[in-house]
């Protein structure tokens, strides 16, 4: 396979070690996917938060209902830290992957900036929350 990267990656002689290489790319692209919600334009990202949270806090009402401790982020009476907990993910999980991802795939870029915005935004709500 012989294609020009800016990497050199797929100049590789070696078939087991691009591979390998191939293998990796590839399990990041799924994670992107997987942790795309927060890097997609407001209106988007904010149903996908809701879905999501909704998932999280009906298997804490399920928790509760069997005796069992609540899962962090999972208690619905603790919505009002909802948007530091996406501050943290963000920062923790999802902006990570994705400085990395934007550097394999340049063209990615429009996501980050709408990450960046996104996170602003939760920092902004979770300030406003801080002070009620």
């Amino acid at each position: 396979c012989k294609a020009q990267t800016q990497s050199g990656w797929l100049e590789r002689k070696d078939s087991e070690g691009w591979l390998s290489e191939v293998s990796m790319l590839l399990d990041l692209c799924v994670h992107c996917a997987d942790l795309s919600g927060p890097c997609r334009p407001w209106p988007l990202m904010h149903k996908w938060t809701s879905r999501v949270l909704e998932e999280f806090w009906t298997q804490g009402d399920m928790e509760k209902d069997h005796g069992l401790s609540v899962g962090p982020g999972n208690d619905r009476a603790k919505a009002k830290d909802m948007p530091l907990g996406q501050c943290f993910f963000i920062e923790a999980f999802v902006k990570p992957l994705w400085i990395e991802w934007g550097k394999v795939v340049p063209e990615t870029k429009v996501c980050f900036a709408n990450l960046k915005s996104n996170l602003e935004f939760w920092r902004q709500e979770a300030e406003k929350r801080k002070k009620e």
